[in-house]
């Protein structure tokens, strides 16, 4: 059906510019038409036929508008993003790079074209493994975003984005130091944003990220676990609870256990040493089951899950399946059905581990 309509679009078009061939309007019309056709033929990897239709595109667009025109920045990227699917990553890089810099004089490196097109360039230096040359676009664009002089809800949502697109690349790169600088801005930006776009998935991305850049750099804590947990909350409230995304950041908190675990019998140190006694932890369980205890969260909290719930549940020993077991009831008593689900997967974990497949 798309190729249908796409084919009966470029014959109306066509046909306009046969009878008006000095109007521009025909002329837009028909370059519109073919950089449709273009994407189209690129999803159903027909690359020649799709770069043909982008370069025609782009000669009736050049022909019409003026060299900075911003009308000019479609029929570029797509002709730019063809290129570079291509493998001619240095033709690729000058239309995107023209489309970038055209954007970035009408509407300001903030604007969102000036964003896509800064994906375009890293992901096609990306799909190469030219993580030098993907860096230096992300780079670039987050040092343009953060210069503005004010910035409205949106443009710190933008500048969230930036940051946190520079900061995986570094971590890419090993860079994690500069990467946890930058992803920490980002999911500050994001949690404090005042913007009506505000997304919590973009939240959960961050804490997700940060989280991974604790691990890799050897320095995770409690407030680790913590951070994962909220973003499985954030991810199963969002996506649900059987999505890609809910089991990623469970795999994640499941690695980061294992790996305090193991760093705490290293040392000789006992859940005590670390802050999170088991004691203490097993009474507050009893206290909710009894319907007592603090159960107002420590701040408001749209996702869910409250700060003292997470902190309950990071606090735990990370060999202890019996008060995972109790605070899971307590949890599902209280109609808290991703906590309890969290704590009886950790808990069966556990014992498996312990006692075996049959024990």
């Amino acid at each position: 059906d798309a190729f249908e309509y796409s084919d009966d679009g470029a014959r109306i078009a066509e046909a306009l510019v046969e009878q008006l061939p000095d109007q521009p309007q025909p002329q837009d019309l028909l370059s519109g038409v073919l950089s449709a056709k273009a994407n189209l033929l690129l999803t159903v990897g027909k690359i020649d036929l799709a770069e043909e239709c982008a370069k025609r595109a782009y000669a009736l667009a050049e022909r019409i508008f003026n060299k900075n025109d911003v009308r000019l920045t479609k029929s570029l990227r797509n002709l730019g993003v063809i290129l570079g699917r291509k493998g001619e990553l240095a033709e690729g890089e000058k239309h995107l790079l023209r489309a970038y810099t055209i954007v970035c004089l009408a509407s300001g490196a903030q604007s969102p074209e000036a964003q896509m097109l800064t994906e375009d360039l890293v992901n096609m230096f990306l799909a190469k493994e030219d993580l030098e040359s993907a860096e230096k676009y992300a780079r670039s664009n987050f040092k343009k975003v953060s210069e503005l002089a004010t910035k409205s809800p949106r443009d710190e949502l933008i500048l969230a984005d930036s940051a946190s697109r520079l900061g995986s690349l570094l971590v890419k790169r090993g860079n994690f130091e500069e990467a946890e600088g930058l992803i920490a801005q980002a999911l500050s930006l994001r949690e404090n944003s005042q913007s009506d776009n505000f997304n919590p998935i973009g939240v959960a991305y961050s804490l997700a990220q940060l989280a991974g850049i604790q691990e890799e750099s050897g320095k995770i804590t409690a407030k680790t676990e913590e951070m994962l947990i909220r973003a499985v909350d954030i991810f199963a409230t969002a996506k649900g609870q059987q999505s890609p995304e809910v089991a990623n950041s469970l795999n994640q908190l499941r690695s980061v256990r294992m790996k305090r675990a193991a760093d705490r019998a290293k040392n000789g140190e006992t859940d005590a040493d670390d802050g999170t006694s088991t004691t203490r932890v097993v009474s507050e369980n009893r206290s909710v089951l009894n319907g007592g205890g603090d159960s107002s969260p420590l701040r408001s909290d749209p996702f869910g899950m409250t700060d003292l719930d997470r902190k309950k549940m990071a606090a735990l020993g990370a060999d202890d399946g019996e008060s995972r077991l109790m605070l899971a009831q307590a949890y599902f008593q209280s109609s808290k059905f991703l906590a309890a689900s969290i704590l009886l997967t950790e808990a069966h974990d556990l014992f498996v581990k312990q006692e075996g497949p049959g024990g």
